[in-house]
């Protein structure tokens, strides 16, 4: 029998943590994959690179979100030194069907003028959006997810 193929997307080495649930406020559950980009299936993976089925250990490796999720990065590269200030917001996306939709609603926010963007990066499962913003880590959230973006 054949190994099922790698459909992971091509992505960071921006892992999240165990602890984190397997979906975002209550919606669908979303699949873990491993930092080398390996579905994680029952708390093992098969590893293509050696040709080995491996364990996942909880709590000790780390993971990502993947497909059918989106995972989201938001960065703000204005730094003023405040101490409430936004940094960065990293969150696996369950609620929306796909890319086009979670673009969409980027526009929508961007329109606000909340913040000023200085690259954006999308493929089919992540985005990584760079800004510059005054707002504090909770305000940014806040508008973020009123928007749907988180």
């Amino acid at each position: 029998m054949e190994p099922p193929a790698n459909t992971n997307p091509p992505g960071t080495n921006d892992a999240l943590t165990e602890s984190e649930p397997a979906a975002s406020d209550g919606g669908r559950p979303t699949q873990r994959w491993t930092v080398d980009g390996y579905p994680i299936v029952d708390g093992k993976y098969l590893d293509l690179s050696a040709g080995e089925l491996k364990t996942h250990v909880a709590g000790v490796d780390q993971f990502r979100g993947g497909p059918p999720s989106v995972s989201v990065y938001w960065q703000n590269r204005l730094a003023s030194g405040r101490g409430d200030q936004f940094l960065v917001i990293a969150k696996v996306v369950t609620h929306v069907r796909d890319l086009t939709e979670y673009l969409a609603r980027v526009g929508t926010f961007l329109g606000k003028g909340l913040c000023k963007v200085c690259s954006l990066n999308a493929t089919r499962y992540e985005v990584y959006v760079v800004v510059s913003s005054e707002l504090s880590e909770g305000g940014f959230r806040e508008a973020l997810a009123k928007d749907g973006l988180l």
